[in-house]
């Protein structure tokens, strides 16, 4: 459509074409009535043949429903410039020079006969090479026409194969043989690419050189950190990059970093990917590092920056070590509060330096703040940590971070499992246990057994339960806590096989108090509550979940919002309503998983059961979290317990804004673990005060400040 930016041109097999905007996908132009048809079973050409300024898209196709022509349609005018008869051809025609007068022409193969056109559309006779015998396999074959070759032509490639600076016209059958000719015209410089989807790096089927997109000098990308990125560990070892010379030429390559913690000097290399080694970075520093290439005529230098972590006063010393967990927020879509997050690692310094009953580990917040934390599972021969740590505060807008403390031989359990799950949480199963109860980590205690035979597999999260679908369920007896009266949502990790029954996965009240059920179909789900007037409403549909699969399924209900949810994978699949203000009915009756009728074939992992509705983010949190831990947090590198002195917990905090410009006092904590005495300075910039001190311990200092300004950043070191 001329306006200088590359389209997508596609062939229709029936006849026809469409021209797509490339960001979007969406119709530029299309046609699908060609009279005559157009055929472009394979992909087409496309080039100004005919050289008025305007591209053609140059088609013939031995597809049955479409003409036997050569087809050429001008892109831009909308319309056939011309349509030539020259029998099937197994693929498109191509462009090239072939009779060295510095034009293209049009070669197209038919079953049988290469044919020569020109841009004139007029077929060329008496081509040097394309008349006489042929001799194969030692003995002479006639050629019938203008060339009759054994089996059926693939396309045509030009391209100087022998050395002599003059294009060869070389086509392959069918049948195995490879024909090259001989042809006048001279080798383009630089030469073209030699196959039909790159002849001229993005110009399909054209046999000319095109200069590639990009510029001439090189180009440098994809830093590691990104430009700019904050909370870099310590840890980092290496920064990566990538560079690219359009013309492939050799280049000389430099990287230089300020403060000074690595550099290289690289000579003649290609495009790739490079690395260059660092060391001895410093917390809450920010790094410079410049990266400069050129190919002998133009050269690139980009600098990028990161800033390395803020550090965290240490919790406790009787704990040698420690690793950062940062979690990603983009995983996060509202704030959260008092969140179980599930930390699953495996960590050969954990194995090495932690108790073998992982007794010693400790979760704290970046404030040194002690986190309730219950440990799943540990396996001390391999590292490995199941662990779900309730961190008060998620955000959705910066990334949180946390620590895990390990390395104190001494330590006691550090454990409180009850207090993991805030009090909205009647009732958490892990379903790790290898014996027939079922453990409550909520306070409630609200335990239950497995019944005729419920098995043990490697789960979603650490081990689950199994069930055969012939009787056994888990059972969960009544207690007052298991009959919420306003809200209720049930979460469970489930893997189904296929079944021609419903499916019990969780109901309260012997399928008349709520009730989630799967089946028997394939996707197909049900969620029903039943209310204290005798009503009931229930909510049922096709949600997408597969057999032999794991997938996060979630059922809510709120009876002052009058809403009931499915969600499926952290998504919400099917809701309904209901008048606002009921109540939820109690009874005695058990909960049960699996039953003696509608049982469960296959596995469930991670049930629990809350007396509220918990929110999309909550429940969208979760499934991030729980389907890929791996991915919804980094471990950092090990710290060990800092010689340096520490700042920390600045008031205003770093990167506070809207201060009100009457405060008087700034504030920081300093401290130095081995107990040495510290000496300190403190500047303002623009200066709004300063302050010194020698010989001082451990402690809080202020600062006094006057005469600060509105609308005013202001620095202090």
């Amino acid at each position: 459509n001329n306006d200088g930016i590359l389209d997508i041109i596609i062939g229709d097999l029936e006849g026809g074409l469409a021209v797509l905007n490339a960001t979007d996908g969406s119709v530029i132009k299309m046609t699908r009535g060609i009279p005559q048809n157009a055929p472009t079973h394979y992909q087409p050409c496309i080039y100004d043949i005919d050289q008025d300024g305007n591209l053609e898209m140059l088609m013939a196709d031995p597809h049955d429903t479409t003409s036997d022509d050569l087809v050429i349609w001008d892109l831009v005018k909308w319309q056939i410039d011309a349509r030539i008869y020259i029998g099937k051809c197994f693929y498109g025609p191509q462009v090239a020079d072939v009779t060295g007068d510095g034009i293209m022409e049009i070669i197209a193969c038919n079953y049988k006969s290469i044919l020569i056109i020109d841009n004139t559309y007029r077929i060329i006779d008496g081509i040097v090479g394309l008349s006489g015998d042929i001799i194969q396999e030692g003995q002479p074959r006639n050629i019938d026409g203008i060339s009759m070759l054994a089996g059926t032509l693939n396309y045509a490639v030009v391209q100087d194969i022998d050395g002599d600076d003059y294009n060869e016209l070389i086509v392959s059958t069918q049948s195995g043989y490879i024909y090259a000719f001989d042809t006048p015209a001279r080798t383009p410089n630089p030469r073209p690419r030699t196959e039909i989807q790159f002849y001229s790096e993005y110009r399909l089927g054209a046999a000319e050189y095109v200069q590639p997109q990009g510029g001439q000098a090189p180009v440098i990308y994809s830093p590691n950190p990104p430009n700019n990125a904050k909370n870099v560990p310590l840890s980092l070892s290496k920064l990566e990059f990538s560079i690219t010379d359009y013309q492939k030429d050799l280049m000389n390559i430099t990287v230089i970093t300020n403060p000074n913690i690595g550099s290289i000097i690289l000579e003649n290399k290609g495009n790739g990917r490079y690395t260059v080694n660092i060391s001895n970075l410093r917390y809450a520093t920010t790094y410079t590092w410049t990266i400069t290439a050129t190919d002998g005529i133009h050269s690139t230098s980009i600098t990028y920056t990161f800033t390395t972590q803020d550090i965290s006063p240490w919790w406790n010393t009787s704990w040698q070590y420690r690793k950062a967990i940062t979690i990603d927020h983009t995983k996060i879509n509202a704030d959260l509060t008092e969140f179980p997050v599930l930390i699953d690692i495996t960590d050969s310094d954990i194995k090495n330096k932690a108790q073998t009953n992982g007794q010693d580990i400790v979760f704290t917040d970046g404030n040194g703040l002690k986190l309730d934390h219950e440990i799943e599972q540990y396996d001390s021969n391999t590292g490995q940590l199941v662990a779900w740590v309730k961190v008060p505060f998620l955000s959705s807008t910066t990334d949180p971070r946390i620590y895990v403390y390990y390395g104190n031989p001494n330590a006691e359990n550090q454990q409180n499992p009850a207090a993991v799950w805030d009090s909205n949480f009647i009732m958490v199963q892990h379903l790790e246990e290898a014996f027939t109860s079922r453990l409550d980590s909520t306070a409630n205690n609200n335990y239950g057994a497995t019944l005729n035979g419920v098995s043990k597999i490697s789960g979603k999260i650490g081990a689950a339960d199994q069930f055969d679908g012939i009787d056994d369920y888990i059972n969960f007896e009544n207690s007052p806590t298991l009959n919420p009266s306003s809200a209720v949502t049930v979460e469970i990790w489930m893997k189904l096989s296929s079944t021609s029954n419903y499916i019990n996965l969780v109901n309260k009240g012997t399928y008349n108090q709520f009730y989630l059920r799967a089946g028997p179909s394939e996707g197909y789900t049900y969620w029903y509550v039943r209310f204290d007037d005798g009503s009931s409403r229930a909510i049922e549909g096709n949600i997408g979940w597969k057999w032999n699969t794991w997938h996060y399924l979630v059922a809510t209900v709120d009876t002052q919002a009058g809403s009931m949810k499915v969600y499926l994978d952290g998504v919400e699949k099917i809701s309904g309503t209901f008048a606002a203000g009921k109540t939820l009915m109690a009874t005695t009756n058990p909960v049960r998983v699996s039953d003696t009728t509608r049982m469960i074939k296959g596995a469930v992992d991670e049930l629990r059961i809350s007396n509220v509705a918990r929110s999309a983010a909550w429940i969208q949190a979760c499934y991030n979290n729980q389907r890929d831990p791996t991915q919804f947090y980094t471990l950092g590198g090990e710290e060990t317990i800092p010689e340096f002195p520490v700042v920390y917990a600045p008031s205003p905090p770093n990167n506070a804004i809207n201060i009100s410009p009457s405060i008087t006092e700034l504030s920081f904590n300093i401290t130095d673990y081995q107990s040495d005495p510290m000496n300190y300075t403190v500047t303002t910039y623009p200066d709004i005060g300063s302050a010194s001190g020698t010989n001082v311990q451990s402690g809080k200092i202020s600062l006094k400040v006057t005469g600060l300004q509105y609308f005013t950043t202001y620095v202090w070191t």
